[in-house]
């Protein structure tokens, strides 16, 4: 790390070549008058990057990143979050050397988290592969295997919603900040796993209500279905429709959940 480098000019410094990345388009002087600073220091803010690793210089006085090395960008996102206080995330940052993507998103995701400002993102829906854009108000980062998941709030909504960072295609950090209400952090929802028999894989999609999942085929041909959700009945009595064609792996409360159901509808409906 270039000595005389101090924590404040590091995070800038990250923080110029992420948006870059992202794709936005700004010059020396448009960086220099955001930041408040001189356009002499935005110049040594890309002389350490350049130290660092990338390929960075000007076109037609805009700033540019040429090729990336794949093992640069998740060491600068580690530095960033780190400095962050983000231990925990910047702990799982090294798992991201083949995401090149999802490294310079998750510093632009944790920027806006901590500023409380509101993200516009294109997020490529996974049950349709459907590109939408969305306005969010993101609270949290999480780390579910290898996948980066942000809580976050759609904009007119009220329940957080989990989204994957590596099916984000672009976002933007707005200037639009907002205030945490208590009522959003209020929503309490559980990892689950499903796995459903090979004969029903192929109707799972289309019977699949809620947004936010993941489904791969196991070795034996049977469709694993993780998602992030509140432990709701309707969540239950979905689970009850598929009858003997879904093990539900975990989590064990909402295994308890249906049981109780399912005695409750005994007692009141007994033969």
């Amino acid at each position: 790390m270039k000595t005389g480098y101090n924590f404040s000019e590091i995070l800038r410094s990250i923080d110029i070549a992420a948006r870059v990345l992202n794709g936005e388009k700004f010059s020396k002087g448009d960086a220099a008058f955001e930041y408040g600073i001189g356009e002499i220091t935005i110049n040594r803010d890309l002389q350490w990057l350049r130290s660092m690793g990338l390929d960075v210089y000007t076109r037609k006085t805009i700033i540019h990143i040429s090729d990336i090395n794949s093992d640069v960008f998740p060491k600068l996102a580690e530095m960033f979050l780190s400095l962050q206080n983000h231990t925990d995330i910047s702990k799982a940052v090294q798992s991201l050397h083949h995401q090149k993507g999802t490294s310079f998103r998750l510093i632009l995701i944790s920027k806006a988290i901590s500023e409380n400002r509101k993200l516009k993102i294109e997020y490529n829906r996974f049950e349709d592969e459907k590109v939408v854009h969305y306005i969010v108000k993101p609270f949290e980062l999480k780390l579910n295997g290898l996948n980066w998941i942000l809580r976050a709030v759609k904009e007119g909504e009220e329940i957080i919603k989990y989204f994957y960072v590596s099916r984000i295609n672009c976002l933007h950090v707005l200037d639009e900040k907002f205030e945490q209400e208590s009522g959003e952090e209020k929503v309490v929802t559980s990892l689950i796993k499903f796995r459903f028999s090979p004969e029903v894989k192929s109707q799972v999609i289309d019977k699949i209500w809620f947004d936010n999942f993941e489904c791969k085929e196991d070795e034996d041909g049977y469709l694993i279905l993780t998602t992030q959700q509140p432990l709701t009945n309707t969540l239950a009595g979905w689970c009850l429709s598929w009858w003997d064609k879904i093990e539900i792996i975990e989590p064990i409360e909402l295994k308890d959940k249906i049981l109780k159901m399912v005695n409750a509808f005994l007692q009141r409906n007994a033969l």
